[in-house]
C-alpha cells in the first residue's frame, strides 16, 4: 500500500503539457527599408538577410528606432554616426531611395543617419537601452565605399577665397580636418548638383546645405564653412552684420549657387 500512495501523488501532478509557456522575446531588428524589393517568404519560414547597396559618400543611411538605444559601428573608423531626438526632417541622397535629393521625416525617438569614411565592410549594432540579450540587439552589415573623388578644379592663384580658406584651415585645431575637408567639399559640390526648382529661396540654399553637412561632418570646420557664407551673403545681398533678406531665387540665382558651390568644393580639395 505504500507505494499506491506514491502512485497517486504522481498521477496527481499537473502534466508538463499543461504549464502555461512563456512566450518568446520579440526579435529587436531594423525597420524596413524604402524603395527595395522585398523578397518572396521562403515555404518554410527562415531569416532573410538584407542587402543593401554600398554605402557611398554620397549616401546617408537614415533610420529610426520606436525605444530608447544607441548604435555602435564595428569596426570603427568606417562610418560616421549621429543620434538625434526624433522627429526629425532630413534632406539628403538616401541609401534606400532613388539617386537624388529628397525630404524625409523620422519619428523616433531615436534618430540615427550613417555616412561612409572609407572603405569596408561594418556592421551596425542598435542597442536598446536595459538590454538583457541578443533578442535586444539589431544588427545589420553595410559596405562602406569612400569611391573615386571627381578631379578637382585647381583654383588659380589669383582666387581670393584660397587663401582665406586656406588660413581658417591651418588654424582649425581638429584632427580630423584633413578628412573632414574632403567630405564637406562633396557636401557642396552634392549641393550643387541637386540645386533645382525645388530651392526656392536663399534660405533653402541654407537649411539645405546645412542639413547635408550636419549629417556628414557635424558642426566642425566653422572657420572654413564661414569663408563660404561670406560670400553667399554677398550674392543674397546681405548687409555688413550678415542679415540676409529672404527673397525667391531666380534661374541665374541657382546658377550663381552652383558656381559659386563648386568653385570653394575645388578649392577645398587643394587645402593642405
Amino acid at each position: 500500500m505504500k507505494y499506491a500512495g506514491l502512485l497517486f501523488l504522481v498521477l496527481s501532478l499537473p502534466s508538463l503539457a499543461d504549464q502555461p509557456k512563456t512566450p518568446a522575446p520579440t526579435p529587436w531588428s531594423f525597420p524596413p527599408l524604402s524603395n527595395m524589393p522585398t523578397p518572396e517568404p521562403p515555404l518554410t519560414p527562415q531569416p532573410v538577410p538584407v542587402k543593401l547597396p554600398p554605402l557611398t559618400t554620397d549616401k546617408v543611411y537614415a533610420f529610426s528606432f520606436p525605444d530608447a538605444c544607441f548604435l555602435l559601428a564595428s569596426p570603427a573608423g568606417l562610418v560616421s554616426v549621429t543620434q538625434e531626438p526624433g522627429p526629425a526632417k532630413i534632406h539628403a541622397k538616401f541609401l534606400d531611395g532613388p539617386d537624388k535629393y529628397e525630404w524625409r521625416t523620422f519619428s523616433g525617438p531615436a534618430v540615427f543617419t550613417v555616412t561612409a569614411i572609407g572603405t569596408g565592410s561594418v556592421e551596425l549594432l542598435v542597442v536598446k537601452i536595459g538590454a538583457k540579450g541578443e533578442a535586444d540587439v539589431a544588427r545589420r552589415t553595410v559596405e562602406a565605399q569612400l569611391g573615386p573623388r571627381p578631379p578637382p578644379e585647381p583654383p588659380t592663384p589669383t582666387d581670393p577665397l584660397f587663401p582665406l580658406a586656406q588660413a581658417a584651415y591651418s588654424a582649425d585645431p581638429s584632427p580630423t580636418k584633413a578628412s573632414d575637408v574632403l567630405v564637406l567639399a562633396q557636401v557642396y559640390r552634392g549641393v550643387a548638383a541637386g540645386m533645382d526648382a525645388t530651392i526656392k529661396t536663399d534660405q533653402d540654399v541654407y537649411t539645405v546645405t546645412q542639413s547635408v553637412r550636419k549629417q556628414k561632418i557635424g558642426d566642425r570646420l566653422a572657420g572654413v564653412r564661414t569663408v563660404l557664407n561670406v560670400e553667399l551673403s554677398k550674392l543674397f545681398g546681405g548687409d555688413a552684420a550678415g542679415n540676409i533678406p529672404i527673397k525667391a531665387l531666380t534661374d541665374a540665382d541657382r546658377a550663381a549657387v552652383v558656381s559659386l558651390y563648386k568653385r570653394y568644393a575645388a578649392v577645398l580639395e587643394t587645402l593642405k
